[in-house]
């Protein structure tokens, strides 16, 4: 799930990426609102859709749950929101409201969408205790408490329109590659400087000691913490392509719950929304969500 200010960090993306107006309406509006928000063109953004619809659906089911628990979100925080959307597109010398007219985006719909993320954050609030907040941060320890690893990646890049063959082609021969490198055929380094397509390919995939968060995309970051040192992850896909993670050190961390309290916060808030949609999906006879679509921005909640 994204924070409270997952509009801005959003508009920022679609404002980097140059996305073009779209050239026709597709049938479900609020699909389309997502897609746009994640910097993508719903035209050719064929292998994220499915995803978005889902989300969708986990949107509309929330906003229900959440009007019955009676959750009030004050005016005065979407107009926060609506402030901070201002800056970030200010800070980039564009005007809001133009480039929202030009993605097909409405200052209503975009204020209706910002409602959702304040109201769940208000009842995480009402609801949360501070035994919750401990449990989760000794289960995820690594987590939160500062702890850094020194990995290597090896990426085959895709772009956001190759078919779900492309992807599955190049989960096939990571996978490959991974089998060669554990039966020591070849090194990881030299498979990284024979079959990356990143940069990082020159300097055998070496991206240095990483944090569980914010320093990569989210899967890639998730299966580094995920494995031992030394390991290496299956194929791994982010919405740059498929890879491979090397785990080669760690330095451990000495964050205590308090120190890190607003990200464990956050990641509690995420976890609670994602066992909340699947309950009410339960609930209203509907089938759980399926394995995210290939190079989406898998489980990212607006």
């Amino acid at each position: 799930m994204q924070g409270i200010i997952g509009h801005a960090a959003a508009f920022a993306l679609i404002a980097a990426a140059g996305a073009t107006p779209l050239r026709a309406q597709p049938p479900e509006p609020e699909v389309r609102r997502l897609l746009v928000l994640r910097g993508l063109d719903p035209e050719s953004a064929a292998a994220q859709q499915s995803d978005a619809a889902e989300d969708v659906v986990d949107r509309r089911l929330l906003r229900e749950f959440l009007t019955k628990q009676k959750v009030d979100v004050p005016d005065e925080l979407i107009d926060g929101q609506w402030a901070r959307l201002q800056l970030a597109a200010e800070r980039q010398g564009l005007d809001l409201s133009a480039e929202l007219g030009r993605l097909g985006i409405s200052e209503q719909e975009l204020r209706q969408d910002m409602w959702l993320p304040l109201a769940w954050t208000l009842y995480v609030r009402r609801t949360v205790t501070d035994d919750q907040l401990r449990e989760h941060f000794e289960a995820q320890r690594r987590r939160f408490d500062g702890t850094t690893r020194q990995v290597r990646h090896l990426v085959v890049q895709l772009s956001s329109d190759a078919s779900p063959g492309d992807w599955d082609a190049a989960v096939k021969r990571l996978a490959e590659l991974r089998t060669d490198v554990l039966a020591e055929r070849t090194t990881f380094v030299d498979a990284v400087r024979k079959h990356s397509t990143s940069p990082t390919r020159e300097s055998g995939g070496d991206l240095g000691f990483i944090h569980p968060r914010g320093d990569l995309p989210r899967a890639v970051a998730e299966a580094a913490f995920a494995i031992a040192v030394g390991d290496i992850s299956e194929p791994v896909r982010s919405p740059f392509g498929v890879h491979l993670v090397l785990v080669e050190r760690e330095r451990p961390g000495e964050l205590s719950l308090e120190d890190a309290r607003p990200d464990v916060y956050e990641s509690l808030a995420g976890a609670m929304w994602s066992e909340r949609t699947a309950a009410l999906r339960q609930s209203a006879g509907l089938k759980p969500r399926g394995t995210a679509a290939p190079g989406s921005a898998a489980q990212v909640r607006p």
